[in-house]
């Protein structure tokens, strides 16, 4: 007939075209689209430094930490007072930190002045690093310390928060943000 084209089947041994843009990138490109037509001077939350430069003074808020300053940190110990700016940050009581990092309150108010010790250095990083990701994920700080102050059914009902005062806890609560991330199970 004239006008119509043939129907081409596919076979199994030829390739399917792929799309230039995966899911993601697409979804993301989108949501720039719209953000930049709602709100034109709309800056995001996380900077190149993020959410480690807010907690932690000597880390450059104009770049993105790497590796080694991190672990240089650590070693050296972080400065007590990146308690309360963590508890500022995501508006909890102090106290909830100190519990966080297995720290009694009067012993933590002892470490104000002076570094914290390599363990609770790194634990107090890990649980500043798990903000980030939640604020990468989520794209919003408000919407990121809601989701950490809420229980959640991926975590059998438990507060992510609450579960930040393990190594473990960490674990699954970056696994359980990777999976949001993904549209796995959240």
């Amino acid at each position: 007939m004239p006008g119509k084209a043939p129907k081409i089947s596919q076979g199994t041994h030829e390739k399917r075209r792929v799309p230039a843009k995966t899911p993601k990138a697409a979804a993301g490109a989108r949501r720039a689209k719209v953000l930049s037509a709602k709100a034109p001077d709309y800056v995001p939350v996380v900077q190149q430094g993020g959410i480690l430069s807010l907690v932690f003074s000597s880390i450059d808020r104009d770049q993105e930490p790497d590796s080694m300053q991190v672990i240089e940190l650590i070693r050296n110990g972080v400065s007590g007072d990146a308690i309360i700016r963590l508890a500022e940050l995501i508006n909890i009581p102090k106290n909830d930190v100190y519990n966080l990092l297995n720290l009694k309150a009067r012993t933590a108010q002892r470490q104000m002045s002076k570094n914290l010790d390599a363990d609770k250095s790194g634990h107090l990083v890990q649980i500043t690093r798990i903000l980030q990701r939640c604020v990468e994920v989520f794209e919003d700080l408000e919407k990121a310390k809601r989701w950490l102050k809420s229980p959640n059914y991926a975590l059998g009902n438990e507060i992510p928060l609450n579960l930040l005062d393990t190594t473990e806890g960490i674990e699954l609560v970056r696994d359980t943000l990777t999976r949001i991330e993904y549209g796995v199970f959240a």
